[in-house]
Formats: C-alpha cells, structure tokens, sequence
C-alpha cells in the first residue's frame, strides 16, 4: 500500500478482509491459508495477486496519467 501511495501519490483503500482498490477498482488482494492446532502452527501459505494484464487504455481517463504501462 505504501509503496503504491509513494509512487503514485495515491493512497488505496483497504476492502476487508484481503482486497486493495483504487476509486472502487480492485488492483490487488492477498490470501491467506493456514494449518494449525491448538498450540502449534503447521503451516501458513500467503498468496498476493496484482491485476496486470492491462494496458493503460483499459484504465479509466482519471488514472491513466498515473500508470507506468505502454
């Protein structure tokens, strides 16, 4: 998030509980799995997706002048 926020100068919002969006847009979300007993965690798997497969056409006139795309 900050990282976006520093290169864009646009702060997302947090959707709850794993999804980022920019003006209602999801751009990214973050999965979680884990496996676990009372007192010992087995494993924990983490998943983050970026939307990508995009070019700066698709995006809407008021965020392509902040998309770093051809």
């Amino acid at each position: 998030m900050r990282a976006i926020q520093s290169a864009t100068g646009i702060t997302p919002e947090i959707k709850w509980p794993n999804d980022l969006l920019i003006k209602g847009k999801k751009i990214a979300g973050i999965l979680t799995e884990m496996s676990a007993e009372l007192e010992h965690v087995r494993s924990v798997v983490l998943g983050i997706g970026i939307d990508v497969n995009q070019t700066a056409s698709e995006f809407p006139a008021d965020l392509r002048g902040h998309c770093y795309l051809s």
